[in-house]
């Protein structure tokens, strides 16, 4: 018998208040402060949706990465990467993610190296951070058998919690000035 939750808010909420808003917290800061192209970061966080089996997060589009110029034609080609027309990086980094979550030991130091050539050091530690934690509330979402959502497209802004591209942009200032 599964709990009773209509979506991951919800059944956020069944839990202890201070975990459910950390959670939701730690989500948004991921977004607000990531390096990351929002097209990408969505790119990976669907991708690692496809490999969780999560249709939960499958379902949910977030508005900015679109505004960045993200495409369902872009997304269509995360099965694949090696075979898509998606730029260098990007192909290396769904790749990546793949390889993190299904076989971790094949990434070897030659593959750090390629992936270096396209991402600083720190990005790639946030990258890495980026996917394992989708990894981990998209599992959640599969084991407590959330329901997909009936046409949300951004559960930031519902919550008030808003993930803008102006909000993005004044991050990532601000964490260059603290460089």
């Amino acid at each position: 018998m599964r709990i009773e939750a209509n979506s991951l808010i919800e059944l956020l909420a069944k839990g202890p208040a201070e975990s459910g808003l950390a959670t939701l917290e730690m989500c948004r800061e991921m977004w607000l402060k990531s390096t990351l192209p929002l097209p990408l970061a969505e790119m990976l966080r669907l991708r690692v949706a496809q490999l969780a089996k999560c249709e939960y997060a499958l379902h949910i589009r977030f508005e900015e990465p679109v505004e960045a110029g993200l495409t369902e034609a872009m997304l269509a080609q995360i099965h694949e990467p090696e075979r898509s027309d998606l730029p260098e990086s990007w192909k290396l980094a769904l790749q990546f993610a793949e390889l993190l979550l299904t076989n971790p030991e094949a990434i070897s130091d030659a593959y750090y190296a390629e992936m270096l050539l396209h991402f600083p050091e720190a990005q790639l530690v946030e990258m890495t951070y980026f996917i394992t934690h989708n990894n981990v509330m998209h599992r959640f979402c599969v084991a407590m058998q959330v329901p997909p959502p009936n046409g949300d497209k951004i559960e930031w802004r519902r919550l008030g919690l808003p993930v803008t591209k102006a909000a993005q942009q004044a991050a990532s200032k601000s964490r260059s000035a603290q460089a």
